[in-house]
């Protein structure tokens, strides 16, 4: 197919099409489920989600050394930068959810990220587990600069994923990534 506006890597926009590699290549989650195995791998966490007793909140330890395809690390700023700014936009993907059940979010550390609930919520982490699309996260260093996140293109976009865009057709029939 074709993507009509193929400089808009904007996953959390209305009118993003994904064809252009965007959930294959560029962003990833917490965890990912491996159907062959029937398996949870931990991609951006380090270990399943910690609930406390009552399900009111979710603690995530994030792996260390991952970096964006710019060579900047990846912290608990991104993850905490991402919640908080698709809560305060309304219209982007996974806004509602975030608003309704996040209460509060923080770090302990630069790899910790804390959750607090606004209601027990045992399938909370499942918003971040890419079964077929997840909340993915936006690189604070990028977007705390941007003045409207809907309709800022995200181009050239930097990712987490293993590729980094390398090209495209400006018609919007292609597009080639590099492994990185």
């Amino acid at each position: 197919g074709r993507v009509p506006n193929p400089t808009r890597f904007n996953p959390w926009a209305p009118g993003t099409t994904a064809d252009a590699g965007i959930h294959q290549f560029m962003g990833e989650s917490f965890w990912c489920v491996e159907y062959a195995q029937g398996e949870i791998i931990n991609v951006l966490a380090k270990s399943p989600p910690i609930y406390n007793d009552d399900f009111t909140e979710m603690t995530v330890e994030l792996r260390e050394g991952i970096y964006w395809s710019d060579g900047v690390e990846f912290t608990a700023e991104d993850v905490i930068f991402t919640i908080e700014t698709l809560k305060a936009n309304p219209g982007m993907s996974y806004s509602i959810e975030l608003g309704m059940y996040v209460d509060e979010i923080y770090k302990t550390d630069d790899y910790t990220v804390v959750f607090e609930l606004a209601e027990p919520n045992s399938r909370f982490h499942t918003y971040f587990l890419d079964r077929w699309g997840a909340c993915r996260f936006m690189p604070k260093h990028i977007w705390e600069g941007v003045e409207d996140p809907i309709t800022f293109n995200n181009y050239p976009p930097v990712s987490l994923g293993q590729y980094a865009l390398k090209q495209i057709d400006p018609g919007g029939y292609w597009f080639l990534w590099e492994r990185r």
